[in-house]
């Protein structure tokens, strides 16, 4: 995680991050395809009384869905911030005094990023399920297909999710709560570093962005990742482009500059 300097040791790091990150990337799936399911259960019983309301069905989930990313988050933040609170008890990084203070003080430091990230994406998701929803209605009602007919296959398991897209969502959130929960702790100390991305070996190139040409990429903290194809904090840094987030499982390494090394050095 800091000062990485072979190829090989980097790419450990990336598969040791991106395997815990899939761990949790499992855990809300399995908390999201229920609330998912409801929406579409909700919409078929309005349907068979002959109303389309698309918008109702799903809205009545939004507060459970709350509650899932907001327990997801905490979770996921957590273990990533144990994970980077151990690598620098390590190296003796100084500002870190006493665990439960700099825990507690870190979460409230980060508390409303989480916040508008889950606003953000209960807000995307419902807004997809509903044009799924209605799309779906128009489709069979086109084709001359009945209320009911429809409602039985809004039932449907098939119909409710698409597996596709909510592996992609859940991948795409969970890396980003990890690479931002491992990076913020960094900025948070004010340590002195250079952050290098490093991207898979398998990241396929996208239209208009490119991964592969970002690994290696270096720059002082602070500063933004260009290399992709736009400005980036961190791999799947929610300000960008949906193109280039989803699906990323790049990773960020630190190098600690001489500096920091040696105010570490005098004090030990």
């Amino acid at each position: 995680m800091f000062n990485l300097r072979t190829e090989k040791s980097k790419q450990r790091h990336h598969k040791e991050l991106n395997y815990y990150s899939s761990l949790f990337e499992k855990r809300l799936f399995s908390k999201l395809q229920p609330i998912l399911g409801r929406q579409f259960l909700d919409a078929a019983r309005l349907l068979e009384l002959h109303i389309i309301n698309v918008n109702s069905p799903v809205e009545e989930q939004i507060q459970r869905m709350q509650k899932v990313f907001c327990t997801f988050f905490a979770q996921t933040s957590d273990f990533f911030l144990n994970m980077m609170y151990t690598v620098l008890v390590e190296l003796d990084v100084q500002k870190i005094t006493n665990e439960k203070n700099f825990k507690d003080e870190f979460k409230n430091n980060v508390k409303q990023w989480f916040m508008n990230y889950k606003n953000f994406n209960v807000e995307k998701m419902n807004t997809v399920t509903k044009r799924q929803i209605q799309n779906f209605i128009n489709k069979k009602l086109s084709e001359g297909s009945s209320f009911e007919q429809i409602a039985t296959q809004l039932r449907s398991k098939k119909v409710q999710l698409n597996q596709t897209r909510l592996h992609t969502t859940t991948k795409t959130i969970t890396h980003s709560v990890m690479n931002y929960t491992l990076d913020a702790i960094v900025q948070f100390l004010q340590l002195n570093f250079d952050a290098e991305w490093i991207s898979s070996k398998k990241e396929q190139k996208r239209k208009n962005f490119d991964h592969r040409n970002a690994n290696g990429e270096r720059v002082v903290h602070g500063e933004k990742f260009m290399k992709t194809g736009e400005a980036l904090s961190f791999p799947g840094d929610p300000n960008g482009n949906i193109a280039n987030i989803a699906n990323c499982s790049c990773v960020l390494c630190y190098h600690l500059t001489p500096k920091t090394l040696s105010n570490r050095r005098r004090q030990n």
